[in-house]
Parts: structure tokens; sequence; C-alpha cells
């Protein structure tokens, strides 16, 4: 294929490429390209079709009632789904693959036959081929057309989790993704868990993210005769994409782990659940800054103190994100200890001028949430929740509760195009098959397949010119990436001096002001902050070791802090939502002002 590829633009060779890692090269058209009224090029016989597998067969799509359409966009769904988001018709080739060859106007209906099937599914062609396969006595072509997914399902809003260690926060997440309560012994958790050494430890060491798919209807959670039963196998408790190509088989359930592969039925919500780990860790800071959910669940054991909740209270309500609290493990309180521990939690959420309320049904969740949040007021209202992943007791209102939530507000972009800007917060990247890939959340814009961009910045603030030759969300292909979508990006190359194994790397179309210097206007949480200090400072995807050169008393109780970066410059913008921290103290505000 490396022949013909030239002869196409570079857009359709940048589609063509993601292609190639997921298809057969047996299966596909393998001639070099004719130019109609060129003598016809021999095609040898194809494999047969097979039933599974991102390549399907077509002689002709001419004539196609309305009932055959839909048959046709079921399949084209499938196909869809076993490449991962993309998948090659060959157009005038039979099922045991003899390319037959269509007519000029056959070959054109039938390519806007699979246009109309996969304007049905959100998906867009690009006809990456057209043979001629025959001259005398009628002309006849074969074509390759390339279906791909537009764009991933997009997301409602995002809940991140944190609290205290062995507060259930893991366990809580695999209950609500696949509906089988736990046994006990954190056996549930091993869903989220990224890496074996968090399975043998039963200790969450990374962010984990998975997909909640919640329809319509939601059914109560199974009891415990009702249960499904976990597998032990490693495989299962790693993400499906870590998985050797295999899918996790899911209990069967209203609200389950997805990948965008599937849309959302109308009326259900896809919700992103984010687990930081346990304790006010560099893990959970970073992700809380990079990640910005829309909401936060502190959670926290019935076995633990509820004076811990205060400092992730203090945190969430210092830059602007809403939270909600979860007493687990309900079933080791009796009923007049859960009164008592209410009050200790209102007590200790009375410092960062909060007051509670328990809702204890779904209706109370679904009445709560219809005036929830309102930041604006001087108390904030936030709802506290008594449950257990072993019972089940709490549950369903909790669950109630965050399908009741509203979701983010996004202004809608225009149509994707290699001229839309965006940035996109760098985290991770690693090296595929010689291919530079990164992985981040995009911050705004929406990102398409092709768009130039720069990445940086580097040892010495300077932005590197790069293009974007292929996105993955959730394990699939898509055209493009929008706002909120967390996603892997290939890239064309990597300039030898930007070290990705660095926080405060972007992705993106507009250089910003690199800085040493800024300005921060936080609140003091816990300690005292003093000049000379050297904190740790989290902002967007931005964690570095930086010198307190002056700090200033304001009105309203926040200090002003003069700061300088230790060891590289960072690409920082003014409002952004700042956290220091250093040994046994915690800062949270905004960028104040940045010096260029």
């Amino acid at each position: 294929m490396g022949d013909r590829m030239k002869q196409f633009s570079e857009d359709r060779r940048l589609r063509e490429t993601q292609v190639n890692a997921h298809s057969d090269s047996r299966n596909t058209l393998s001639p070099t390209d004719t130019e109609k009224g060129s003598s016809p090029t021999t095609v040898g016989h194809l494999t047969a079709e097979d039933d599974e597998g991102n390549v399907e067969y077509k002689w002709r799509l001419t004539g196609i009632s309305e009932v055959r359409l839909q048959h046709l966009v079921t399949q084209m769904k499938f196909r869809v789904a076993e490449g991962k988001g993309q998948c090659l018709y060959e157009l005038g080739v039979t099922d045991d693959g003899v390319p037959k060859g269509l007519s000029e106007s056959e070959i054109e209906e039938s390519t806007a036959t699979i246009e109309r099937m996969a304007s049905q599914l959100g998906y867009s062609i690009v006809v990456l081929k057209r043979c001629n396969v025959q001259s005398d006595p009628v002309p006849l072509y074969c074509a390759e057309i390339l279906v791909s997914r537009h764009c991933a399902t997009e997301l409602d809003f995002g809940v991140s989790f944190c609290g205290p260690v062995d507060s259930g926060k893991s366990s809580l997440i695999a209950v609500l993704l696949t509906g089988t309560l736990d046994d006990g012994e954190g056996r549930a958790r091993q869903l989220l868990f990224n890496h074996k050494h968090e399975i043998n430890s039963g200790r969450t060491s990374s962010i984990a993210m998975r997909l909640w798919e919640v329809s319509n209807v939601c059914t109560p959670t199974q009891s415990r005769a009702e249960e499904k039963c976990i597998t032990d196998d490693v495989s299962m408790a790693l993400p499906a994409a870590a998985c050797s190509g295999k899918e996790a088989a899911w209990p069967s359930d209203t609200s389950r782990t997805t990948t965008p592969t599937v849309q959302v039925e109308e009326g259900g919500r896809l919700i992103s659940l984010m687990d930081f780990g346990g304790d006010v860790t560099k893990t959970m800071l970073f992700g809380l800054m990079c990640h910005m959910p829309e909401y936060v669940c502190i959670c926290n054991s019935s076995q633990t103190p509820p004076a811990d909740i205060a400092i992730y209270a203090n945190i969430c309500r210092t830059v602007g994100i809403p939270f909600l609290v979860t007493i687990t493990k309900s079933d080791f309180l009796e009923e007049f200890e859960a009164d008592n521990y209410f009050m200790e939690v209102s007590m200790a959420l009375s410092n960062p001028k909060c007051y509670c309320e328990v809702l204890e049904t779904a209706e109370d969740a679904e009445r709560f949430c219809a005036t929830w949040p309102a930041q604006e007021a001087a108390d904030w209202k936030v709802p506290v929740f008594l449950l257990s992943s072993v019972t089940g007791d709490g549950l369903d209102t909790f669950r109630a509760f965050l399908t009741s939530l509203r979701g983010k507000v996004v202004v809608p972009d225009a149509e994707p195009s290699l001229q839309s800007s965006f940035e996109i917060f760098i985290e991770q990247s690693f090296l595929v098959q010689d291919v530079n890939i990164v992985r981040g959340r995009v911050a705004y814009g929406q990102v398409a397949v092709g768009s130039p961009c720069f990445i940086g910045p580097d040892e010495k603030g300077a932005f590197h010119e790069v293009r974007v030759i292929g996105i993955h969300v959730g394990g699939v292909h898509v055209n493009c990436a929008r706002q909120g979508d967390d996603a892997t990006f290939a890239i064309d190359s990597l300039p030898d001096c930007v070290d990705l194994s660095t926080k405060g790397k972007v992705l993106t179309t507009e250089k910003g002001d690199v800085t040493y210097e800024f300005t921060l206007s936080v609140q003091v949480l816990t300690s005292s902050l003093v000049t000379g200090m050297e904190p740790i400072l989290y902002s967007r995807n931005i964690r570095q070791a930086v010198d307190v050169v002056a700090v200033q008393d304001t009105e309203g109780g926040r200090v002003l802090v003069q700061g300088r970066f230790k060891f590289r410059p960072e690409m920082m913008k003014a409002q952004s939502p700042a956290i220091l921290q250093w040994t046994n103290g915690t800062a949270a505000g905004v960028v104040h002002s940045v010096y260029s």
C-alpha cells in the first residue's frame, strides 16, 4: 500500500495509516490506483469474506429499500465495532473475494449508499482507492472505502473520588459500574486497578478512569443472593485496553462500563468516574488540577474519624469544585452510631463554611439536585450519603443522585477542521511501533486528525511544530476529539529537546505565556507558608517545585505568594486554579498574575 499512498492527499494518507494497523492486508485491494479511462489493472482474488473483523465485501449497493438500509446500518455498526472505530468496505467484490467490478453509475450509487449508512451512525467515509478492473466492453471498477467514527460519545460530566486510604473508593466505583456487590474483602475493586502491584496491595497508586453508561431506566442494585461472580483472573481486573484484545464480560445491568464504541441510548447518560487514590498525595492533587472534574465525591469510612474530611472539603471549596460526602461501610454502624457520626461530619464541614444534608431516598436525591450546586451562596450545601458496597444499603439513593446531576455546559463548536484551536494537557507518552503517542485531556476546543499544532514547552520554554496523525478515545479510532475527552494522540514527530517524562507539556495551537515567575492568590489551609520554602505547585497539568520569593497577607484571609519555578519554565494562565503542597501544609487558590 506504500506506493499508492503517495498519490493521495496528506489528509487521506493519515487516515489510511490508521487502518493499516487494524486490517489484514490480504483482505484489501492491493493494486496501484488507476485513473478513469486508463488501462485496467489486474486484480487477484481476495480471501473469502470473514464474518468477523472490520472488512466488509459488497458487490453492489443499488436500489436499496429503507428496510434493507437499516439492516446494512446495523452491519456497519458491527464492522466499526470490530475495528475499534474503523472499517473497510470493498465495493465490487463478491463474498468469495472475486473482484467482479461495477459500472460507473453503480459504483457511484453504491458509494452514496455507504455514505447514507454512515451518516445515520454519525460516521464519516473516505474513498481510499478506486481500481479499473475491466475496460471492454464496459468499464468496471472496484473501490475501497474507509468508514470511521467521527467523535466519541460525548460525556455528560466527570466525578472524581478521593478520601483517606481504605475508605472504599475503588470498591464503590466498581459496584456502580458492574451492579455487582462487593464480597467484603475488596474483590470488586480489582476492576479499577491499572497495575499488578495495586492488585497485590489493594491500594490505588495511579489515576483510574472508567466510563459509566446509565440508561434512562435504573433498576435497584442486585441483592447478595443475585450477585454475579467476579473472576480472579488478572486480565479481568485490568482495564479493557490492557487485556489482550478481549473485553471483560461485565454483568448485564442498566449501568455498566463501556467504551465509546456503543452509542448511549436516547435519554441515557455517560459519566466519567475517576479514582484519584487515597490521601492528599501528588497523584490526587495532580489529577484534580489536570482533569478539573465537574464534581468531587469525598469518601470516608465509618471506621475512620470524619475530621479528615475537612482538608478535602477545604481544597474543593477554595478551587470552586462542588463536592459531596459518602460515608462508606455503613454495615459496621448501628443506627444510634450513625446519628452521632453525622453530627461529627457536620462539625468537620463547618470550618470550610459548609452545611450538610443527609439524603436517604432517591426522591430526596432528585429534589436536592434540582437546586444544587449553588456556589454563589456564602455557605455551601453538601449532600451526605450513608452506604455500603457489601450490603447495598444506600446505593440506590447514591445512584439516583449521580444520574440526576446537571451536566457540563459546553458551547457548541463549529465542525472541527484542521484550523480549529485547541489545547491538550499531556499526562503520559508512549512509543508504539516507532510512532510517538501522547495521552491527555482536551482542555478546550476540538482536535481533528491532521491538525498542525505545537508541543512544549521544552527546557528553554520553546514550542515545536508537530502534527496529529491519529486519535483514540476509549481505545477507539475517531476523527476528532472534543473538549473534556481523555484521549491518546499519535503525532508525526517528537523533538529530542521535549522531555515528556516531566509534567506540564501541552499540545496547543496557540503558544501561551511561558514563565519562571508568577504570583498566586491562595488560602493557607494547614500549617503556615513563609518566604524561603520550596513547596510543590499543582496547576493545570503542571507539577514542579517552586521557590517562595515573597508572601503578603491580603483581605479575606488570602495571601499573595510570589514564586519562581526551580527547574524549568512552564506555560501558565491567570485565574487557573492552583494548589501548593509542602510538608504538613497545603494552600489552594488561583494564579493571580504571570510574568512573561
